[in-house]
Protein backbone atom coordinates (compact mmCIF):
# COMPACT_ATOMS: atom_id res chain seq x y z
CA UNK A 1 0.00 0.00 0.00
CA UNK A 2 2.72 2.03 0.58
CA UNK A 3 4.41 1.62 -2.60
CA UNK A 4 1.23 2.58 -4.38
CA UNK A 5 0.65 5.60 -2.23
CA UNK A 6 4.25 6.54 -3.15
CA UNK A 7 3.79 6.33 -6.81
CA UNK A 8 0.24 8.21 -6.79
CA UNK A 9 1.67 10.85 -5.43
CA UNK A 10 4.64 11.04 -7.44
CA UNK A 11 2.69 10.70 -10.70
CA UNK A 12 0.51 13.71 -9.63
CA UNK A 13 3.86 15.77 -9.39
CA UNK A 14 4.54 14.62 -12.98
CA UNK A 15 1.52 15.71 -14.31
CA UNK A 16 2.05 19.19 -12.84
CA UNK A 17 5.39 19.31 -13.90
CA UNK A 18 4.60 18.06 -17.55
CA UNK A 19 1.26 18.74 -18.50
CA UNK A 20 1.39 22.61 -18.16
CA UNK A 21 4.63 23.15 -20.62
CA UNK A 22 3.38 20.77 -22.63
CA UNK A 23 -0.05 22.27 -23.06
CA UNK A 24 1.72 25.50 -24.24
CA UNK A 25 3.57 23.60 -27.04
CA UNK A 26 0.60 21.87 -28.05
CA UNK A 27 -1.31 25.47 -28.46
CA UNK A 28 1.18 26.81 -30.48
CA UNK A 29 2.18 23.42 -32.45
CA UNK A 30 -0.80 21.23 -32.58
CA UNK A 31 -3.28 23.90 -32.18
CA UNK A 32 -4.37 21.98 -29.51
CA UNK A 33 -3.49 22.40 -25.63
CA UNK A 34 -4.85 19.38 -24.27
CA UNK A 35 -3.11 16.57 -26.70
CA UNK A 36 0.09 18.70 -26.10
CA UNK A 37 -0.03 18.35 -22.35
CA UNK A 38 -1.13 14.59 -22.93
CA UNK A 39 1.63 14.16 -25.12
CA UNK A 40 3.83 15.83 -22.39
CA UNK A 41 2.33 13.75 -19.29
CA UNK A 42 2.42 11.01 -21.67
CA UNK A 43 6.10 10.98 -22.82
CA UNK A 44 7.18 11.45 -19.22
CA UNK A 45 5.31 8.23 -17.87
CA UNK A 46 6.66 6.09 -20.35
CA UNK A 47 10.30 6.62 -18.96
CA UNK A 48 8.61 6.13 -15.76
CA UNK A 49 7.49 2.70 -17.11
CA UNK A 50 10.38 1.88 -19.16
CA UNK A 51 12.39 2.33 -16.08
CA UNK A 52 10.33 0.15 -13.55
CA UNK A 53 10.54 -2.76 -16.54
CA UNK A 54 14.04 -2.70 -16.43
CA UNK A 55 14.05 -2.87 -12.57
CA UNK A 56 11.62 -5.96 -12.93
CA UNK A 57 13.19 -7.28 -15.89
CA UNK A 58 16.73 -7.06 -13.68
CA UNK A 59 15.71 -8.04 -10.19
CA UNK A 60 12.14 -9.63 -10.63
CA UNK A 61 10.82 -6.95 -8.11
CA UNK A 62 10.65 -2.81 -8.49
CA UNK A 63 12.08 -1.57 -4.80
CA UNK A 64 11.20 1.83 -3.38
CA UNK A 65 14.48 2.97 -4.81
CA UNK A 66 13.36 2.06 -8.09
CA UNK A 67 10.70 3.91 -7.81
CA UNK A 68 12.36 6.69 -6.52
CA UNK A 69 14.77 6.58 -9.59
CA UNK A 70 12.20 5.97 -12.20
CA UNK A 71 10.76 9.47 -11.27
CA UNK A 72 13.90 11.20 -11.07
CA UNK A 73 15.06 10.13 -14.89
CA UNK A 74 11.25 11.15 -15.99
CA UNK A 75 11.74 14.70 -14.31
CA UNK A 76 15.51 15.18 -15.19
CA UNK A 77 14.43 13.83 -18.96
CA UNK A 78 11.51 16.44 -18.89
CA UNK A 79 14.21 18.91 -17.83
CA UNK A 80 16.73 18.96 -20.53
CA UNK A 81 13.89 20.67 -22.67
CA UNK A 82 12.85 22.96 -20.57
CA UNK A 83 14.66 25.33 -18.67
CA UNK A 84 11.85 26.13 -16.00
CA UNK A 85 12.16 22.39 -14.85
CA UNK A 86 15.78 22.39 -14.86
CA UNK A 87 15.97 25.37 -12.37
CA UNK A 88 13.47 23.90 -10.13
CA UNK A 89 15.02 20.37 -10.06
CA UNK A 90 18.66 22.77 -9.41
CA UNK A 91 16.49 24.54 -6.51
CA UNK A 92 15.42 21.45 -4.94
CA UNK A 93 18.71 19.90 -5.31
CA UNK A 94 20.78 22.61 -3.30
CA UNK A 95 17.45 23.26 -0.66
CA UNK A 96 17.31 20.10 0.51
CA UNK A 97 20.42 17.79 -0.48
CA UNK A 98 19.52 15.09 1.93
CA UNK A 99 16.60 14.26 -0.22
CA UNK A 100 18.57 13.81 -3.02
CA UNK A 101 20.52 10.59 -3.44
CA UNK A 102 21.80 8.61 -5.64
CA UNK A 103 22.17 5.07 -4.34
CA UNK A 104 20.23 3.26 -2.24
CA UNK A 105 20.14 3.77 1.12
CA UNK A 106 21.48 0.80 3.30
Amino acid sequence: MKKLKNIGIRVIGLAMMTFLPGMGVGAVIAKNWLTGGAIAFGTACATVIVYIGVAFAWSGKASDFDIQEAFRTATAKAGETNDNIHAAIADVSTSNPSEVTTSPKA
